[in-house]
């Protein structure tokens, strides 16, 4: 399978500490090895054109006969976060003579031509004419016709393209580049990313705007080995724990010649997040690497499109198995689109709305299922987990968020409970007691103890309750003033 990674040339960070922003530009211009593109035609149109060294919009004729030429690319835009602000997009074709497709043509009018943003996926090793992906007229960028048969053409203007495509990335996978008018002996000849030259390879240049909030309440969370709660999960061997293992995965594969299944899991202790808070913003990021046992992505039998979703029960790390899986919930599902390289890091992931569901409802919320959406064998995403060697490359999440006013009058309220974990009698300090009651629930939301007639200190003895994690709220007539987790051994 060809390795397709974009090259990342040049990052400028200017930072803007009075706006809490920071302002970064990226220029991508990747080569043969690492790119996306490819040219598809009405001449042998079942034929798969992903290595090809024009990147051209041209009707002509062959044989007598007409054809025209259409181009595809797609520039790798995930170190861009999502909600960022698109300052400025520019592309950059640089035109050459063609020994295949020739040159810039108006021999029978103007070769004027458009860029459409393609909302389908598209595989460059397999894309033809017969099956080329769907595209949106929205915000089309036309290039004119050009004043010479070697004009290149720079600095093209598509930032209201790239920034549909940061805004709704599901259904934006790069350009299509097609004549206006498709009359045959008009045409745009420009090198593709497979040219000899990589000079001439095609240039996007993107400045974006990034809101920093707040620091005071913006928290990091990178477990590593003991401290990190992830498990992979596998059809083979379906009742074997691997709550220590050092890949992060979604993957179909075959065992001597059966097909199997991984699935991962990881859950994130958000405990330091009062309860209520407005998530500003959540994301999460994945490190790829080659694994030994699991190998890297792979789209070898089609797409590896993967989703995050919200697990709903409780799980144990050192005892869930395939046969025990926790469930979960479809709703605010992240999708990863497929990779577009072997190795490639899914950087700043957004997952606010899944991080705001398990905040408002942690009784319900204990973390990511992480698994391919099409389970089909020789497909995989594959990361580094919280055990794997290098710290570096282990899953992190960095969550925002603001207090409330009605937040912060709560939070004058003392709430502590020690020891956590507890094997016996519960101690709980409040600051005031006035009208005030405790109630703890187990990890499937059921009230499973309460007390009332409360003092500043209170004894709880929990040693009735099984092994487990619960939630203890303390509440003012319906109103919950303070949620904690609480570990019983």
């Amino acid at each position: 399978m060809k390795i397709k990674v974009f090259s990342l040339l040049i990052i400028l960070l200017i930072n803007q500490y009075a706006l809490g922003q920071v302002t970064t530009t990226i220029v991508l211009q990747p080569n043969e090895e690492n790119s996306k593109d490819a040219l598809i035609s009405s001449y042998e149109p079942s034929k798969n054109r992903g290595v090809y060294p024009d990147f051209v919009a041209q009707s002509w004729t062959v044989g007598g006969s007409p054809v025209d030429y259409r181009s595809l690319i797609e520039f790798d835009l995930s170190n861009i976060p999502g909600g960022a602000a698109i300052n400025s997009a520019y592309l950059s074709l640089y035109s050459h003579d063609s020994p295949g497709l020739g040159s810039h043509s108006r021999t029978s009018g103007s070769n004027e031509s458009v860029l459409s943003r393609i909302t389908s996926s598209w595989d460059e090793s397999v894309v033809t004419w017969n099956n080329q992906p769907t595209t949106a007229t929205e915000n089309q960028v036309f290039l004119s016709e050009s004043s010479s048969s070697t004009e290149d053409y720079l600095n093209i203007d598509v930032t209201n393209l790239v920034a549909d495509m940061i805004e709704d990335p599901s259904n934006s996978h790069g350009f299509l580049l097609k004549l206006l008018v498709e009359q045959h002996y008009r045409s745009l000849v420009f090198a593709a990313s497979g040219h000899s030259d990589s000079d001439l390879h095609p240039k996007l240049e993107v400045t974006y705007t990034e809101t920093i909030q707040n620091n005071d309440n913006c928290i990091t969370l990178r477990p590593s080995g003991d401290e990190g709660k992830d498990a992979l999960i596998s059809s083979f061997e379906p009742s074997k724990n691997r709550g220590v293992y050092p890949d992060f995965v979604a993957q179909s594969w075959t065992v001597s010649g059966n097909p199997v299944d991984y699935r991962s899991l990881i859950e994130f202790d958000l405990s330091n997040i009062p309860g209520g808070a407005a998530i500003n913003s959540a994301y999460l990021s994945l490190y790829s690497h080659d694994s030994p046992g699991l190998g890297s992505h792979s789209r070898t039998s089609g797409s590896n499109e993967s989703v995050l979703s919200r697990i709903t029960s409780y799980w144990d790390e050192n005892a869930v198995t395939w046969n025990n899986q926790p469930n979960t919930t479809a709703e605010n599902e992240v999708f990863l689109s497929e990779s577009s390289s072997s190795i490639q890091d899914y950087l700043n992931i957004d997952v606010t709305n899944l991080i705001e569901d398990m905040i408002a409802d942690p009784t319900n919320s204990h973390g990511f299922l992480f698994k391919l959406m099409d389970e089909q064998h020789y497909r995989s995403l594959v990361f580094a987990a919280s055990d794997h060697s290098d710290s570096s490359l282990h899953p992190k999440l960095d969550v925002c968020y603001s207090i409330t006013t009605n937040m912060a009058k709560k939070a004058e309220f003392k709430f502590e409970l020690f020891p956590n974990p507890v094997n016996g009698v519960l101690n709980v300090n409040i600051s005031d007691f006035t009208t005030k009651k405790i109630e703890i629930y187990n990890s499937q939301g059921s009230l499973v103890m309460n007390k009332t007639n409360l003092n500043l200190s209170n004894f709880i003895d929990v040693a009735c309750l099984s092994s487990g994690i619960y939630f203890v709220k303390l509440i003012d007539s319906k109103e919950v003033l303070a949620l904690k987790k609480l570990l019983v051994k």
